[in-house]
């Protein structure tokens, strides 16, 4: 494992925020504010995540699938309650507010149903799991087939740590700089039975995409592809994408009292599947369901029914791994050399960003930084956060 005190190391989120908008990617990758608590959304995607990286595990992925749900389950709600303890912790309180409470535990829920409703659909006979929660770290070379070096002052800060020196003003001018490198996190990689490799990403959704179009320009997809293939000279295939909705499929509703033989509703509203509704109707209302009265509903709920999880499946030559390589490498050049910072203004990229408040305050003429100051906190990016969790954790 590389050690990151001795390399300059750019991820795919610092690239993203660069090409968006130089401003947020100043205040939040070279300055190191973000928002004292993490919103729920993202609370609820970091534990969910924790949940699929047991599951997915190769040590235990010779467990029964019951099994394996009960493990993915358990470390999902762990990471739930230990997001409430720091939360506590952070706001000087010993308990939730009634509506807190009742968030966190519509969340467990949640979480617990959608795992549920993933491992039920899985069919474990096309893949095998080779790692999960991987990191990686690919050199940059220039077009000269150079390794790029970095001269900041971070690089500068990790270079006299290393010494034991405090840092001065200047930089030594014999002083080469940091090796530059490209980090990636996977959340899995698969073999294939033909023995190909694949990354996977997992994602959760309030909306399910309609077609896979986006994904076959998607920066990260292609450059886990890349990084993978670069450092580990793997035959990688392509990318698994698979998107798991935020919500699960409800038992159906008793009725109470039969309806045309039927004491489970044919309600279309209901958000149920077929599977989950003919499996409770087979051990609940075995005479009705033998009796053919919930073949219409079912075959209807076979054609209609929400879908909860969807795979995508993108290939990747060695060719096009090449091509996001050199790209990637041309990015980072851009974002190492001397540059102007300025906000880009767009409508779907500024709604999403937790910088507003001081933006606003720096378009008007306003005191924005002590709105930094005192609303935000600095702090290291969120992957070496993470990364430094999972260090303390044992997970790797």
């Amino acid at each position: 494992m590389i050690d990151t005190n001795l390399i300059h190391e750019v991820h795919g989120s610092e690239l993203t925020a660069f090409r968006h908008c130089r401003l947020q990617h100043e205040w939040s990758f070279t300055d190191g504010y973000s928002l004292p608590v993490q919103p729920a959304p993202l609370e609820f995607g970091s534990a969910f995540h924790i949940g699929m990286e047991t599951f997915w595990n190769p040590e235990t992925w010779h467990l029964p699938l019951k099994e394996l749900y009960t493990l993915g389950r358990d470390a999902f709600v762990a990471e739930c309650n230990r997001q409430r303890t720091v939360f506590l912790s952070r706001a000087d309180q010993y308990v939730l507010d009634p509506e807190m409470q009742s968030d966190y535990d519509k969340r467990i829920e949640l979480g617990k149903g959608m795992l549920r409703k993933f491992i039920r659909t899985l069919d474990r006979r096309q893949y095998v799991p080779i790692g999960v929660e991987q990191e990686a770290f690919v050199p940059i070379y220039d077009e000269l087939d150079k390794q790029v070096y970095c001269k900041c002052q971070k690089c500068w800060e990790k270079h006299c740590a290393r010494l034991g020196a405090i840092p001065g003003i200047s930089l030594d001018l014999g002083w080469t700089g940091l090796p530059v490198y490209y980090g990636i996190r996977i959340d899995a990689m698969l073999q294939d039975r033909e023995g190909g490799y694949w990354i996977v990403d997992w994602k959760t959704a309030a909306q399910l995409l309609k077609d896979q179009t986006i994904l076959e320009l998607d920066g990260p997809v292609g450059s886990y592809c890349w990084a993978i293939m670069q450092e580990l000279n793997l035959d990688v295939r392509g990318f698994r994408y698979v998107q798991i909705f935020k919500g699960f499929p409800h038992r159906p509703k008793l009725l109470q009292r039969p309806m045309q033989g039927r004491w489970y509703s044919t309600a279309k509203q209901q958000r149920t599947d077929f599977e989950t509704y003919m499996r409770h109707v087979r051990k609940y209302d075995l005479p009705g369901y033998e009796a053919g009265f919930y073949d219409e509903y079912l075959y209807w709920l076979k054609e209609n029914a929400p879908e909860f999880i969807r795979w995508f499946t993108i290939h990747k030559t060695p060719t096009q791994l090449q091509n996001i390589g050199n790209d990637i490498r041309d990015q980072i050049l851009d974002l190492l050399a001397p540059h102007r910072v300025y906000p880009s203004s767009s409508r779907i990229q500024c709604q999403m960003c937790p910088l507003q408040e001081p933006c606003l305050e720096r378009q008007s003429g306003g005191d924005y930084q002590d709105i930094l100051d005192t609303q935000y906190v600095q702090g290291p990016p969120y992957y070496i956060v993470q990364r430094e969790m999972r260090r303390t954790s044992g997970t790797g």
